[in-house]
């Protein structure tokens, strides 16, 4: 029902898988360390940030790209894809890359605390949109040392897992997705969406690896062991 997707997963802080009303208060373009290109998103009134890298660099030909080759098949990056979503369900049309209004600007604001000041392109086409996007859970190893931990998960003082919060989804204000737009259809993935994305089942799990154990023996030799 309309109302339940509008109060789905409400909150004044995402910190759950599930779908979100939110409002983009902040999308800028900057250049990857590799050259390729790196969209920062920033939703108001729900302490969510969120980076998405729709453009990378062939390591071998040196040339931006939109896709990836697996298995002999060409894809789109999936956050390229999320990205026409996303111009999509908020323009109600399709919008290339190379058609988006920048603007230069001096983007300011907080991340840990702490305030940030970046030079960046902001996009016009997404600024102040109003959409509901899809929020999945991925658990993070644990670090010691500066490495990795691939035996343990990252987690908080009261021993709760960390989590990533990633962008799954994104529909229109009404919840809607662009092929539902397009075909003028009811919103009806939203709510498969909401469902998969609130259970367990749709957190994204590591692989942990069994830890080296030595075992001591104390007071037997080698010849008193039959195994």
């Amino acid at each position: 029902a309309a109302s339940d997707l509008e109060t789905s997963s409400g909150s004044s802080f995402i910190k759950d898988g599930g779908v979100y009303p939110v409002k983009i208060e902040n999308a800028f373009l900057t250049k990857t360390a590799k050259g390729g290109v790196q969209l920062d998103l920033h939703f108001s009134g729900n302490g969510f940030n969120t980076k998405l890298y729709p453009v990378i660099v062939d390591q071998k030909t040196k040339k931006l790209k939109t896709t990836y080759t697996s298995k002999g098949k060409t894809f789109s990056l999936n956050d390229y894809t999320l990205l026409k979503q996303m111009l999509f369900v908020s323009n109600g049309k399709a919008i290339d890359l190379a058609d988006l209004t920048l603007v230069e600007e001096t983007i300011k604001y907080k991340e840990y605390g702490k305030d940030v000041e970046v030079e960046a392109e902001s996009v016009q086409e997404l600024i102040g949109k109003e959409i509901q996007i899809g929020v999945r859970l991925s658990e993070k190893y644990n670090y010691e040392d500066g490495e990795v931990d691939k035996t343990s998960l990252k987690t908080n003082d009261n021993g709760d897992v960390i989590h990533d919060k990633n962008i799954y989804s994104v529909y229109s204000k009404s919840g809607k997705t662009p092929t539902e737009m397009i075909k003028k259809e009811e919103a009806n993935q939203i709510v498969k969406d909401k469902e998969y994305l609130e259970s367990d089942k749709g957190i994204r799990r590591v692989t942990l690896e069994k830890p080296e154990v030595e075992i001591e023996l104390e007071g037997f030799d080698n010849e008193d062991l039959d195994f």
